[in-house]
């Protein structure tokens, strides 16, 4: 009975009662637990996660039962001391559980001529024992492992980044595989990831593939800061084959990165590929043409979500906004001019009347609609007081200003 009375919530002055965490029903505990673990897994500017979570086990007893079950799917090893702590003392039982982990990869195998090449670091083994695992995402490595003075004068090292971390192949089933390295890291993509399974691919880094892949079950991609010209002139369906994507994310992300072209957007929309797209994100674009932007989206039958940011250097002949899908909800979009070219005011004022006159007032309602144009073409006539109000009375989510950084990419 004791115990029962320590979890009734206590009553406060006026005879109400006070509500803490332990006070509501289990089920919604193990919902916040879910909610707090996908918060904590998120990336902000492309630093990896901690194992702070795992704090919140040591709150009692009962949040260590209910909870551990759930924490215990995640880790993140952010350098060679993680790695140790983890292959030392984490049993294999709870390895076993492991179905998402992030790691620092430092990329350095044994230069030899042997089929199987000693990784510098001990991330390898630490990844074998996760049999489990699903989820794998891969960050840059900010610390240089320990390395004895024999090691040092007696072995040389090349760059490999996934045969460090799998020098045997991968034993585990994954399901998405994402890059947050470096611009200036190479890495030789689906060399010993398996491609066939995998649902959600991100590049970034000085990407290239040693052969074409198949990826029937690839629906989810995403390319930012991906450097070096492997992607300039090949295809996105030829690199990927068998894709039948359901979003497409594409950032420039570096000064010299990959920028997208005409060939790379027309392919997402050839074959039965346009049924399927439902997200397009393009930021940082100053290779589209307007003709080839407004053809894909008259064919993007099923698409719902549209960011577009555009960097116009002498053409914006086509009002691709015209061709904008009556499926799509969520709309976004940035046009500016390269800071060497001449401002397209005309065909810019193009753009904002069909947005006025067609986006804002379609039926039914968008959910969020985002626009960023120059000041100067927003308080012409009054534009950006008649937006607002247009979007107030038809209950429409507008925001006019920058929203590309709020963007997650």
């Amino acid at each position: 009975m004791e115990s029962a009375r320590t979890f009734q919530n206590p009553p406060c002055e006026g005879g109400s009662r006070r509500h803490h965490f332990l006070g509501i029903p289990p089920e919604l505990r193990l919902v916040i637990y879910e909610i707090y673990l996908d918060d904590h897994r998120r990336v902000h500017n492309s630093r990896q996660p901690t194992n702070r979570h795992l704090r919140l086990l040591l709150t009692c007893h009962q949040v260590y039962g209910e909870a551990r079950e759930i924490f215990h799917r995640y880790v993140s090893l952010r350098n060679e001391r993680e790695i140790e702590s983890f292959l030392s003392s984490v049993a294999d039982e709870r390895t076993a559980q492991i179905t998402y982990a992030d790691v620092a990869n430092d990329g350095r195998v044994e230069q030899t001529k042997a089929s199987y090449r000693m990784p510098i670091s001990g991330l390898h083994s630490a990844l074998w024992r996760m049999k489990r695992l699903q989820h794998l995402r891969v960050f840059h490595y900010e610390a240089t492992p320990f390395l004895s003075l024999y090691q040092v004068s007696r072995t040389k090292w090349t760059l490999q980044s996934e045969e460090a971390m799998y020098p045997g192949g991968c034993p585990a089933h994954l399901l998405s595989y994402e890059l947050y390295v470096n611009p200036e890291a190479k890495v030789q993509l689906l060399e010993r990831i398996p491609s066939r399974g995998l649902q959600r691919l991100r590049l970034s880094g000085s990407c290239q593939l040693l052969r074409e892949q198949q990826t029937p079950g690839l629906r989810h991609l995403t390319i930012h800061g991906v450097t070096g010209s492997y992607f300039d002139q090949r295809r996105l369906d030829d690199c990927f084959q068998g894709a039948l994507l359901e979003s497409f994310v594409y950032g420039m992300g570096h000064r010299l990165g990959f920028e997208i072209r005409n060939h790379h957007l027309l392919s997402l929309a050839s074959g039965s590929r346009p049924q399927h797209l439902r997200k397009l994100v393009l930021l940082g674009c100053s290779r589209l043409t307007s003709e080839v932007i407004t053809r894909c989206l008259s064919q993007l039958n099923s698409l719902e979500y549209l960011a577009m940011s555009l960097v116009t250097v002498d053409e914006l002949r086509h009002n691709f906004v015209a061709a904008l899908p009556p499926t799509v909800s969520v709309f976004k979009l940035t046009v500016t001019n390269a800071w060497y070219s001449i401002p397209l005011i005309k065909e810019e004022t193009a753009l904002c009347d069909t947005i006025e006159n067609s986006v804002l007032v379609r039926k039914p309602s968008p959910i969020e609609l985002r626009f960023h144009f120059r000041p100067s073409l927003m308080s012409e006539n009054g534009r950006e007081k008649r937006w607002q109000s247009i979007a107030e009375d038809d209950n429409v989510n507008l925001v006019l200003g920058p929203w590309e950084p709020y963007e997650t990419l």
